[in-house]
């Protein structure tokens, strides 16, 4: 797994949340003591940090363990509390010396605190003791941003001012960082910053520019997806999406970017539809169902054939989307349903279908307006459609 390190407690970064039974190491830790933990982990990604503490010290009163004391230093980086993360990432590395991402966390701690040798220690210490190659990068990485004390200063001042909603002064810093170091964490937090200002095309350029600098920066490819998607930019999203992809060893994201993926295949879907371009609409449904079952796109392609009179193929959609129902609601099944056999001319059969969709907030205008059309329709006089 990618190990991903950041400079403060606020830049986005991948806790290492590890099953205390089953550590990559295979150590196994004190049951009641893991326990604890494992409710730990819970509490951190419910961003109950507070919780998490009081979880891990009840572990170490069971066992000192170095993964509990890892934990506990990240849940003091997540509430500021520096010295105290400090504290926790030298007994982790007490007990474990050849923990490589105690080593990584304890520098990040003395980063936060400005203390530049001592993270310079700790990121060598990291490089010499890990067997993970992307981890010995990092590390390097790491060491060689400790060399530039001023831009971390700059730096670490963009976060502060982003946290407070300040995102044109967060740019400026980033600036000034940036005009001391080209550092492809300091383009990828611009970048953020000026999404914040609605700046997406100098967003996209800072995105491709943490990418220049390093185009193994999988979060940089992810937040260029995000924006490309947003832009409609479709084909370029899914190319992001798929090089991230390639080159992550975070589980974690790995998942999210699929999701994302596919999430953009849909996107692309409705938008065609929207746009009244519905061979392009059935094109992207199609394509998320080749790589996915999903009601949704069964639902987008039902809409599609519907309007292009392909009733028995919207049918056989809708019909698929009823099988695997997930996020598709009742009320959207049983509207769509109406319209079909409204356009084949089963009145009644679509008279019962819009009553059931009277229950869906969402169709309930428009599916009332249809049985008004049919009940008319039925009586001979002139319908209103």
């Amino acid at each position: 797994m990618k190990k991903i390190f950041f400079l403060t407690g606020f830049f986005i970064f991948s806790l290492i949340l590890v099953n205390a039974q089953q550590d990559e190491t295979t150590e196994t830790m004190d049951p009641q003591a893991a326990i604890h933990y494992n409710n730990a982990i819970q509490s951190m990604k419910a961003e109950k940090y507070e919780d998490a503490l009081i979880s891990l010290d009840s572990s170490l009163m069971t066992a000192k363990d170095y993964r509990s004391y890892f934990l506990q230093g990240q849940a003091y980086l997540k509430l500021n509390k520096i010295d105290n993360a400090k504290q926790s990432f030298s007994e982790c590395l007490k007990l474990n010396p050849n923990y490589d991402m105690g080593w990584m966390a304890s520098g990040n701690a003395h980063l936060a605190a400005k203390e530049y040798d001592q993270a310079e220690n700790d990121f060598k210490k990291a490089a010499e003791v890990t067997k993970d190659p992307e981890v010995k990068k990092n590390a390097e990485e790491s060491v060689n941003l400790t060399l530039n004390p001023k831009s971390i200063e700059f730096f670490n001042q963009g976060n502060e001012f982003y946290k407070q909603s300040k995102f044109e002064e967060a740019v400026k810093s980033f600036d000034q960082a940036l005009s001391l170091l080209k550092d492809q964490r300091y383009y990828y937090q611009k970048g953020l910053a000026l999404l914040k200002l609605n700046k997406n095309k100098e967003a996209e350029d800072a995105f491709k520019s943490a990418i220049a600098v390093n185009d193994s920066f999988d979060l940089a490819y992810v937040a260029l997806a995000s924006l490309q998607t947003a832009n409609k930019d479709y084909e370029g999203a899914l190319k992001s999406y798929e090089k991230a992809l390639s080159i992550t060893s975070n589980e974690n994201l790995k998942g999210s970017i699929k999701d994302a993926s596919l999430k953009t295949y849909l996107i692309a879907g409705n938008n065609a539809y929207k746009e009244k371009k519905y061979d392009q609409s059935i094109g992207w449904m199609m394509k998320l169902l080749a790589v996915s079952p999903s009601d949704e796109a069964y639902l987008g392609l039902a809409k599609s054939y519907i309007e292009k009179k392909k009733y028995n193929d919207a049918a056989a959609a809708l019909d698929s989307a009823k099988a695997i129902k997930k996020t598709v609601t009742d009320g959207a099944l049983a509207y769509y349903a109406g319209l079909i056999q409204l356009n084949k001319g089963e009145d009644s059969k679509a008279i019962d279908s819009f009553t059931a969709a009277l229950n869906d907030p969402v169709y309930k205008k428009a599916s009332q307006a249809q049985i008004e059309y049919l009940k008319a329709k039925q009586k001979g006089t002139k319908p209103k459609k």
